[in-house]
């Protein structure tokens, strides 16, 4: 059977049928093709058998033991299981066995990406071009790891040449370079790169929904409403549409809206882990904590190794000693492939949760290494607070009296303070009145600010980033 037709059932969610066909054809033909080893693995893995699959290839591997696409998959299955060691140990075999296959150190980048080793990363991408210099995934997986070298320039060359090699694929490959960039929060060349897909491909719906993402960042709300609304007409059925929509909805401050939205993802996908936190963190603004909670559980019963959901159900969760969200966060915490950023965010969960059960000197041992962490990954540059300050004071030259608010708008009340000097315990106090509606740590007047002194002050001198 030819590959495009495995790869077309499997889009359709027929992974079993192309696992009984895949076996078929292994014993029909006596060798293993590469491409249908790679949809047989991708079919299994989708099925849960990857220790199966794992076992059979082992056998495989014995019957044809120069064979370098069994040892590259085996590479990829025990990097699914978290044996880093065994996946490297099987990489160097498929290495040694086909050197100039560049598909299998694009397997050895991406197994160093994942680790955080990113130089060796990028010597292994870096091979893969030079093996298969017309391969649009070799480029972009190069750019990749650039960025994560914060080797900008060279990256974008990468980029480039990925989109000029995409051909049919532009859209994909638009995508998949737009959303690298969001990934570091230059939304606007996001926007751009999802931009040019939608001239090849104006009915795109994932390019739709990817613009109206990068959108809602650049605060183009209009423009990012308009996105969402044609991502879910040409897909009416997708739930990652209404659950960034329903953020978008959020940050106008139309919470209903928000929640309806929200509830449509849920019904439409009942495994997205992100819609239920996203709800959460919803129904936490809105004061329900209860509710809040209750969404965190449902959202890590599908997803219980979702770093982001831990830590924003710890800021809410009343601790005990033994309970589960405790051993959670302990268990995370031990993963030795966290990034630094990771890393600090868990303790500052665990912290809390330590603070909870009255153990305080690990409370503020956990605190006092995150924030070591976070000044390391933060540096505060005092030349830059300098300029931003100067900045701040040329667009505000003299100081003037508010003009006076306007009877139809809400008031604003901003609380000040130093860190832990009791700013959010003074909000809930304010927030037991009905009239008051608590925006929590938003930062919403952080990135009106910057958008008011401009992109520059934003990437440059703001120490608020």
């Amino acid at each position: 059977m030819a590959s495009q037709n495995l790869a077309a059932m499997l889009q359709q969610g027929k992974a079993a049928e192309v696992e009984r066909i895949c076996l078929q054809e292994f014993k029909k033909r006596g060798g293993i093709e590469f491409q249908m080893l790679s949809y047989y693995v991708q079919a299994t893995v989708s099925l849960g058998k990857i220790d199966q699959t794992i076992e059979l290839l082992k056998n495989m591997s014995a019957k044809m033991p120069d064979h370098g696409g069994l040892q590259d998959q085996l590479a990829r299955l025990y990097s699914m299981k978290g044996d880093m060691d065994l996946a490297l140990e099987h990489s160097d075999m498929a290495i040694a066995k086909a050197p100039d296959v560049p598909d299998f150190y694009n397997g050895r980048g991406n197994l160093f990406k994942y680790m955080n080793r990113f130089e060796e990363a990028r010597e292994a991408y870096q091979k893969t071009v030079e093996l298969g210099p017309q391969l649009p995934m070799a480029h972009l997986n190069l750019g990749r790891v650039l960025l994560k070298l914060e080797r900008f320039e060279e990256a974008e060359k990468c980029f480039a040449r990925a989109l000029e090699l995409s051909g049919d694929e532009l859209a994909l490959y638009s995508g998949y370079v737009g959303s690298e960039f969001a990934a570091i929060e230059q939304y606007d060349k996001a926007r751009q790169m999802y931009a040019k897909g939608l001239e090849q491909y104006p009915e795109d719906g994932f390019l739709h929904e990817y613009m109206g993402m990068a959108l809602r960042r650049l605060s183009r709300f209009e423009e990012a409403d308009a996105a969402f609304r044609t991502a879910a007409r040409i897909h009416p059925e997708k739930s990652s549409v209404y659950n960034h929509w329903a953020l978008l909805k959020r940050d106008n401050g139309d919470f209903d809206g928000a929640e309806d939205l929200f509830q449509k993802a849920i019904k439409l996908d009942e495994k997205n882990a992100q819609a239920y936190s996203n709800y959460a963190a919803l129904m936490r603004r809105k004061g329900d904590l209860t509710r809040a909670n209750e969404l965190y559980e449902v959202s890590l019963e599908i997803a219980p190794d979702a770093i982001n959901t831990h830590c924003a159900r710890a800021k809410i969760h009343k601790f005990e000693k033994g309970d589960a969200a405790f051993r959670d966060l302990a268990r995370l915490l031990g993963n030795e492939w966290l990034s630094d950023f990771d890393r600090a965010k868990l303790q500052l969960a665990l912290a809390k949760a330590m603070e909870d059960v009255g153990n305080y000197p690990a409370a503020f041992d956990l605190a006092s290494k995150a924030n070591v962490q976070f000044k390391k990954l933060r540096p505060f540059d005092i030349d830059k607070h300098k300029n931003y300050l100067v900045r701040v004071a040329e667009k505000f030259p003299k100081a003037s009296a508010l003009p006076p608010a306007k009877p139809e708008l809400p008031r604003l009340i901003q609380i000040v303070g130093m860190s832990r000097s009791g700013k959010s315990l003074v909000e809930e106090v304010l927030c037991h009145s009905p009239e008051v509606f608590g925006l929590d740590e938003d930062k919403g007047f952080i990135t009106e600010m910057n958008a008011f002194l401009g992109a520059e002050a934003f990437k440059s001198h703001s120490p608020i980033a």
